[in-house]
């Protein structure tokens, strides 16, 4: 695998890039390398809720983008001082410890002692450093994973800590573990740029960089990636809460996007009738539905919009 190689140097800082170069690359001949890094991005796993998995007012505050893989695993979050990398190959099987192994070594050499954690993690002395997650087109498999190499670790535990919503989903959840920097155990100090250059060698590859021209179509292709509720799994929703004018709940089923039979109940009094802010919420996505919130009169006596808005998924 390492010496067909070829590693496509880019400079683009956005994960919607490079997926879309990813699923180019499945269509074509070769074997690629990829070395990047992004804004503050979380990245979902394909088959995952969202509301499950990240704190998405406190992320959304901090100006980080949410965006959706078209492989499985667990949320990650990601930022300028962590390196992704991708491998693109000829194979027909997900085999994880082959295209592990590479990176296993160049850190070894670095002085860290890095091991495998799990199926598709890597560990220093039982603390997460790296996740990975593969999938097969046809004939060709895509091996992606990310290395915690300076993370501000306390900030990156906030975003994936969702808040407390009653929530049933076939969403397949996260594995919390310890994480770690790789950084924190290097025999000698390297900047992230002098620590990617390292790695791209230990992986004998032939370097190129993209044209304006091929960019251009990455770019493009990279559009489909702007709705992270793709493949969003159905789920089954009830919240509370306890307020000036009384006690709410709401609760609700998501199939296809869709919310289906909302309900409110609770102690409260109303000023007009419920039943129909509940019909006029039933059959929207979840985004339609907050911004048919905000523009709707409260029909509940003494209790705001804003304060029903806050048991809904954010």
């Amino acid at each position: 695998m390492e010496n067909k190689l070829i590693y496509i140097r880019t400079h683009q800082h956005s994960a919607a890039f490079h997926f879309a170069l990813e699923d180019l690359l499945l269509q074509a001949k070769g074997d690629y390398l990829l070395l990047w890094q992004t804004k503050p991005t979380i990245m979902i796993g394909k088959y995952q809720n969202i509301y499950q998995e990240i704190n998405q007012p406190k992320a959304s505050a901090d100006g980080v983008k949410f965006i959706r893989r078209r492989t499985g695993g667990g949320a990650i979050f990601t930022n300028e001082q962590t390196l992704q990398y991708s491998l693109i190959t000829s194979d027909h099987d997900i085999d994880f410890k082959t295209y592990l192994a590479p990176v296993i070594k160049a850190l070894r050499q670095l002085g860290v002692a890095a091991d495998y954690n799990s199926r598709n993690d890597l560990a220093i002395a039982g603390k997460k450093i790296s996740g990975s997650a593969q999938c097969i087109v046809k004939d060709r498999l895509l091996h992606h994973g990310s290395l915690l190499y300076q993370m501000d670790i306390p900030k990156m535990s906030t975003y994936l800590q969702p808040p407390a919503y009653k929530l049933k989903s076939k969403g397949i959840q996260s594995v919390r573990q310890r994480v770690t920097n790789i950084a924190d155990y290097l025999d000698e100090p390297l900047s992230l740029t002098e620590f990617k250059q390292y790695l791209a060698a230990q992986f004998v590859a032939t370097e190129v960089e993209l044209s304006p021209q091929d960019e251009a179509v990455v770019l493009r292709q990279a559009e489909q990636y702007a709705d992270v509720q793709l493949h969003q799994p159905d789920f089954s929703f009830s919240q509370s809460g306890d307020f000036k004018g009384g006690h709410v709940e709401v609760q609700f089923d998501v199939h296809h996007q869709k919310i289906e039979n909302l309900h409110f109940s609770g102690d409260f009094f109303a000023t007009a009738e419920v039943a129909q802010l509940e019909q006029k919420l039933n059959g929207l996505t979840m985004t339609e539905c907050l911004k048919q919130l905000k523009q709707e009169e409260s029909p509940f006596y003494g209790i705001s919009m804003a304060e029903i808005q806050s048991l809904f998924p954010q």
